[in-house]
């Protein structure tokens, strides 16, 4: 009976009293500022500090996502080279010299300085181009990360890697930081949004606190490549939703290959940059293209740098008389009252036989992919009309513009 009563009296509270826990202090409050909507002047507004193209602006975060082999690190590299010599070797345009830092997580010192010796070569960047303007790093495991899981509360917190990166910043005057990849900079779980958001929060910080762009390359997924994609970029959304200029990169694909007739041999020294996700910008109309090179060192070797490449010009050779000719004979139609095709599959409709009659040098393939830009320019139009032969509605091209008399006179 004495052994129920007891264990009565601890189901009810009677026994070993529970520890309290310790009151919480009560944080001071935080007063939230405001300001009038009705007192902005737009006028007095400071412009936002763009360093290279649409890629690097001080104050934001940008990243290239990107596979293995397409040649990012080259690119990044051969970009610090355009800020800091201010020459635009990568076809983006330079609003100045800037001080630049490249760290970089995967390859050894000596590695780094045949990539950037290999990319000074073959852009002729002279020494005295850049003077002390652009700064090396190689960090290791010992170095840390911007931020770890903590072993007690498994959340994320501050590495000692971010004050490093701060008094870095400090030291060297940094315009620009580029930390190469972002995989390595960081020892938080990859796939969970809260732990990538605080990562992303912290270069944004940083970005804005000292008045710099950082720029973190980043792997892509396994898989086909898709250009302009930003999903692509692994592990979870919200580094990609933080980085407000986003870029893809992604090599040469079978079909871009055969239309700009590149050898499929050599397909794989090309890779194209699309705008992913460009909050800050408009995102632009094409891709950029870069070829990478070999270079030879003066020790022997042999190393990987990146140039800009423009694909052929499929107009080429057809003066404003040609494709005046050719527009009159898609405006007139193939006759019996049928309208030309831009399918594949359109046979004796295809567009191509327009072509044919006036530029015989142009292939099917280069015949589509010229009104396919004609269609976007707003020249010609798909639409609907009677096909006589089938006897139902199909789609046949139509030209949008109106060719004058003394466009005709011309043809």
């Amino acid at each position: 009976m004495d052994l129920l009563r007891q264990m009565m009296a601890n189901a009810q509270g009677g026994g070993h009293k529970q520890p309290r826990a310790e009151p919480v202090a009560p944080q001071a409050v935080r007063r939230i500022e405001t300001w009038s909507a009705a007192s902005i002047e737009t006028a007095k507004l400071p412009p936002r500090e763009f360093l290279l193209g649409d890629a690097y602006c001080k104050r934001f975060l940008s990243s290239y996502l990107a596979t293995g082999g397409t040649g990012k690190t080259s690119l990044v590299i051969s970009q610090a080279l355009a800020m800091a010599s201010g020459r635009p070797l990568t076809g983006e345009h330079v609003y100045g010299r800037y001080n630049v830092v490249l760290v970089c997580f995967e390859d050894d010192a000596d590695e780094l300085d045949r990539r950037v010796g290999a990319a000074m070569q073959h852009h002729k960047v002279k020494p005295e181009d850049i003077q002390e303007r652009f700064q090396l790093a190689v960090l290791k495991r010992e170095d840390g990360k911007l931020m770890v899981i903590d072993p007690e509360t498994r959340q994320p917190t501050l590495g000692p890697l971010a004050a490093s990166l701060e008094m870095l910043i400090t030291e060297q005057k940094i315009d620009v930081l580029i930390l190469d990849p972002l995989k390595k900079i960081h020892g938080v779980e990859e796939n969970s949004n809260d732990h990538m958001d605080a990562v992303a929060q912290v270069l944004t910080d940083m970005a804005s606190k000292f008045n710099i762009a950082i720029n973190t390359p980043h792997h892509t997924n396994k898989g086909a490549g898709d250009p302009g994609n930003a999903d692509r970029g692994r592990g979870a959304s919200a580094f990609k939703d933080a980085a407000r200029l986003g870029y893809t990169m992604t090599g040469m694909s079978v079909q871009d290959a055969a239309q700009f007739r590149v050898p499929e041999d050599e397909r794989k020294w090309y890779s194209r940059v699309d705008s992913a996700k460009v909050n800050i910008v408009p995102p632009a109309r094409g891709a950029l293209w870069f070829r990478l090179v070999n270079v030879r060192l003066d020790n022997g070797d042999q190393v990987q740098a990146i140039e800009p490449w423009s694909p052929p010009d499929l107009m080429a050779g057809m003066g404003k008389d040609t494709a005046t000719r050719i527009l009159m004979e898609i405006r007139d139609g193939p006759g019996d009252g049928e309208r030309y095709s831009n399918a594949t599959g359109a046979k004796e409709r295809c567009v191509s036989r327009a072509f044919e009659l006036h530029e015989p040098g142009k292939t099917a393939s280069d015949a589509r992919q010229i009104v396919k830009q004609w269609i976007k320019d707003g020249v010609v139009r798909v639409g609907d009309y009677y096909s006589p032969a089938k006897r139902k509605q199909q789609q046949g091209l139509f030209v949008s513009i109106a060719l004058t008399s003394s466009d005709e006179g011309e043809a």
